[in-house]
């Protein structure tokens, strides 16, 4: 099946041209796009060079920093107007979602239209995170699970791959969350759409290179978001 995994990137010029390499010589035949929010340490330019050794990577720059849910949201408009792709794989930059795992997700594709990279099912772990950011993260995976009624441990996970199909589906115009949310609000609108899900043990490892973007904003939109969704969206 041919897939393209998506990349939204802010400031990853530690890792960007490592993380390229890793993929196309583990996946040789997807295709990469990188979606990146005007980063100020250049990390556009080292995809720009890397776009000369690899014929299948892409590279969207916006003119400001204007969050994961809209990166994704623009990244998934320009693939889903493609109809010879067929996967979207959503993964973060600094790999704490190891791109190994990628094939372990669309094998488990197989009789669904979701494969979530998980974290909280037997199998999956999360490395070298602070106590208090694994119980801020459990608790808000159980807070937005209650809430949405959603048979899905790892609500916030970033690491899936999708069949096009059921994107192409979703009410876009009514995905409107710009932050970190936008995780949240996609599972719940494929689970509404009827997509099928599978959850895929993967071991999430906290960056080694370049900061953390969880913010205050990030944790206040994890409150209101799943209320949101239920009653309002």
């Amino acid at each position: 099946m041919r897939a393209i995994a998506i990349i939204p990137t802010y400031n990853e010029v530690a890792n960007i041209a490592r993380l390229v390499r890793e993929l196309f010589s583990r996946h040789p035949d997807i295709h990469v796009l990188v979606i990146d929010d005007a980063s100020p340490d250049g990390t556009a330019n080292i995809v720009k060079h890397l776009q000369g050794r690899y014929r299948r990577l892409e590279l969207l720059e916006r003119p400001a920093k204007l969050g994961l849910g809209s990166a994704y949201r623009e990244a998934f408009q320009s693939v889903l107007n493609r109809p010879e792709i067929e996967v979207v794989v959503t993964m973060d930059a600094d790999f704490s979602h190891e791109p190994k795992a990628i094939a372990d997700l669309l094998e488990a594709l197989a009789g669904v239209e979701v494969a979530i990279g998980s974290r909280y099912i037997p199998g999956g772990a999360v490395n070298r995170w602070p106590l208090r950011r694994r119980l801020l993260s459990r608790f808000a995976n159980w807070y937005a699970r209650t809430i949405l009624r959603a048979p899905v441990r790892d609500l916030t996970a970033g690491y899936h791959a999708i069949r096009a199909a059921v994107l192409r589906n979703l009410p876009w115009a009514r995905i409107r969350t710009d932050g970190y949310g936008f995780l949240i609000e996609l599972k719940w609108r494929l689970i509404a759409s009827g997509a099928r899900m599978r959850e895929v043990p993967i071991v999430f490892t906290e960056r080694r290179r370049g900061a953390s973007k969880l913010s205050r904003s990030t944790i206040w939109e994890a409150v209101w978001l799943p209320w949101h969704l239920r009653f309002r969206a």
